[in-house]
């Protein structure tokens, strides 16, 4: 089953601060020169397609700095292929990479300092780019002299100041200039549009990009991009995204932007988008998301159970002071025609209905609706009383039925469905936990404890468990948030990686282990108690579980770091899938970035600080450069609004870098000193 699926007018009335992914500060920070030696030779390519035609079209850059390293960078837009298209970049015939389309976009970018392989390429040299056997773009290299550097000067810079610094970016020199505009405008038909603006410059090198979404007009409406109310570009509508990038290099015209420029989108004569030109890059405040609720309907959940292929699923967002409720559902695959929806809690024989959402008719649909929540409702939530149950014509009792949980956070220490900061020090075997409002300090012992941050006791707050080898046998030691007792229990053998999940389904944590010696996992289920053996990986693959179906239950995943497979053992349906997305030295993560309730594959690549993931609830790939080779990739849900966020520790500073998700916001935490090992990472 699909778990929801809602549609753009759905997604957007997520007025609880659902909202656009925005990344301009983090993009403005992180992106820093490839490499901080001279260049003593460029090469540069137009590539055009077969056809000569305009589109597609796209650059690529060679360059050879003082210091023997060498880049090649190539940028193709405008393509006619679908996300995901696997192009492979060939230089006189010789293969040397391989890139993905992403909105009619793809970029590779080779470097010998991040240990990449990357040809030497000669005046004349060919280079193409493919799908499969189908030539898509092409061009021949020509040699251009830079510019000789400037001296250093022996000007002292400034004394670092005492609070932490953002990013150990390379400083722009005075030539370079980069600046970033939120759009931001009224709902169309109740749906709000969001926005970037990007604009660059490098000496006579300008570029402005362009991207909205939300927009709720049809597809292929013209959108006019202007400047200070001077037109300078269109873009088209398609599935309510829109996006336009010109570059002087290649004779777009492009007003100079500075500081307090305007920029806005435009519908015919209508403003629908509009931003201001400003460099930021201060953390913003922290979102007022509440926390939520999550339920998986189907018949097996009814007394006595109901043989259907229906299946559901309900989410219910709190506002921040937990007063008002905001609910998006779904049914599908109904045996009868729907004829109720209602939100029930039940103490002992008292059923109360918190919301009824009446006949909604069919037999799949989506819907919405808010409401208002009393302190006795909320707490019967938390208590896990409440369910959904939604009745049909063949089964007017109820059809499905699927109760809600407080869904807890893999490192949520207080409950209050935030991620919080969380660090292990080996120098002392000092565990450091920062909640939204207190600091807890707890003693693990030894360095090579194993820490496993999970809810043990189904109380929706994340328990401290550490995970031992003691004289060859794999020892857990659980201290539970519920009432702090300790328990000590044996399961699995020194060398087994623990691994979170819950496998059951009954929204308590399971112990779990994978053995890299035969393959195995073992799992004890916390519903019955009872042992499951499956043999699914080998040595040296990376364990880790998700919901990967939308069933409620973690499936077991391993990654094939050396191959970049995934292989996907799906709980609902006990089939295997298999998935080539990654290289090897990448990292995978655990991940539900679009918020849909079903796992996405995702992962981090350290050589170029860039995650990459697809989107489960429409199979979008993404990518996004957002890290260095030596961070930690930290990515939970620290905003409270179901979807994870991307985020890195960096070791050497002790800092974290966030991006929320909710409202786009990006953070800087310092939490930690050089050599911690935050427990998101564990």
């Amino acid at each position: 089953m699909r778990s929801i699926r809602f549609s753009i007018r759905q997604r957007a009335t997520l007025a609880l601060s659902l909202l656009l992914l925005c990344v301009a500060p983090a993009l403005m920070l992180f992106r820093v020169s490839a490499d901080d030696s001279p260049i003593v030779l460029q090469r540069n390519a137009v590539l055009l397609p077969p056809s000569g035609g305009v589109n597609p079209h796209g650059t690529a850059e060679y360059k050879v700095y003082q210091n023997g390293n060498r880049e090649l960078e190539i940028e193709i837009e405008d393509m006619d292929l679908a996300n995901g298209t696997i192009l492979r970049v060939f230089i006189n015939g010789n293969l040397v990479g391989q890139t993905m389309v992403n909105l009619t976009k793809a970029r590779l970018n080779l470097r010998t300092r991040d240990g990449q392989s990357v040809p030497e390429v000669t005046h004349g040299a060919l280079l193409e780019v493919k799908k499969e056997d189908l030539l898509v773009v092409r061009g021949t290299f020509t040699t251009i002299t830079p510019a000789p550097s400037a001296s250093p000067t022996s000007s002292p810079t400034a004394s670092p100041s005492s609070s932490p610094t953002v990013t150990p970016a390379v400083s722009p020199s005075p030539g370079e200039f980069e600046i970033f505009a939120q759009l931001n405008g009224a709902p169309i038909d109740g749906i709000v549009p969001r926005g970037l603006a990007e604009y660059e410059q490098e000496g006579s090198e300008k570029e402005l990009e362009v991207r909205v979404r939300q927009i709720n007009l049809p597809n292929g409406s013209s959108l006019g991009v202007f400047i200070n109310d001077t037109q300078v570009g269109t873009m088209s509508i398609l599935n309510a995204e829109a996006a336009l990038r010109l570059r002087a290099q290649r004779g777009d015209n492009i007003p100079t932007i500075t500081s307090g420029t305007n920029i806005s989108i435009r519908s015919s004569s209508t403003v629908i988008l509009r931003g201001i030109f400003g460099i930021s890059g201060q953390p913003s405040p922290t979102s007022t998301q509440g926390r939520f609720f999550q339920a998986h309907l189907d018949g097996s959940q009814l007394n006595p159970p109901v043989n259907t292929t229906g299946r559901g699923e309900l989410k219910i967002f709190l506002s921040a002071d937990e007063t008002q409720a905001f609910a998006i559902g779904e049914y599908e695959n109904l045996i009868g025609q729907q004829i109720s929806a209602k939100i029930i809690c039940q103490v002992g024989s008292i059923p109360t209905i918190i919301h009824d959402f009446g006949a909604l008719g069919g037999t799949e649909r989506h819907y919405t609706a808010s409401f208002a929540i009393n302190a006795q409702q909320l707490q019967m939530l938390r208590t896990g009383v409440c369910y959904e149950l939604v009745a049909s014509t063949v089964f007017p009792s109820g059809e499905i039925k699927g109760t809600l949980f407080n869904e807890a956070r893999e490192v949520d220490f207080d409950g209050d469905g935030a991620g919080d900061l969380a660090v292990f020090r080996p120098s002392n075997g000092m565990l450091y936990i920062q909640t939204a409002s207190d600091l807890k300090i707890e003693s693990i012992g030894s360095t090579t404890s194993r820490l496993i941050s999970a809810d043990f006791d189904g109380d929706g707050i994340s328990d401290i468990a550490v995970y031992r080898n003691l004289e060859g046998l794999g020892v857990w030691r659980i201290k539970r948030s519920s009432d702090s007792a300790i328990t000590t229990v044996q399961f699995g053998l020194g060398d087994d990686i623990p691994v979170a999940g819950d496998f059951d389904g009954d929204k308590i944590n399971d112990l779990a282990v994978f053995r890299p010696s035969n393959g195995f996992w073992y799992i004890r289920r916390s519903a019955d108690s009872s042992y499951v053996f499956i043999q699914f990986g080998k040595n040296g693959d990376i364990p880790l579980s998700n919901d990967m179906d939308g069933d409620g239950k973690s499936d077991i995943i391993i990654f094939r770091p050396s191959l970049g497979d995934w292989y996907i053992l799906k709980s609902s349906d006990n089939k295997v899938s298999g998935l080539h997305f990654g290289v090897s030295g990448d990292i995978p993560i655990r991940a539900d970035f679009d918020g849909d309730g079903i796992g996405d594959v995702a992962i981090y690549r350290p050589s170029e600080g860039t995650w990459y993931w697809v989107e489960s609830s429409n199979n979008t790939f993404r990518s996004l450069r957002f890290g260095l080779n030596t961070d930690f990739p930290v990515a939970i849900d620290y905003d409270r609004d179901g979807r994870t966020d991307i985020a890195v520790f960096r070791p050497f500073e002790g800092i974290w870098y966030l991006l929320r998700s909710s409202d786009g916001g990006f953070e800087v935490r310092n939490f930690g000193i050089n050599g911690d090992i935050p427990v998101t990472a564990q």
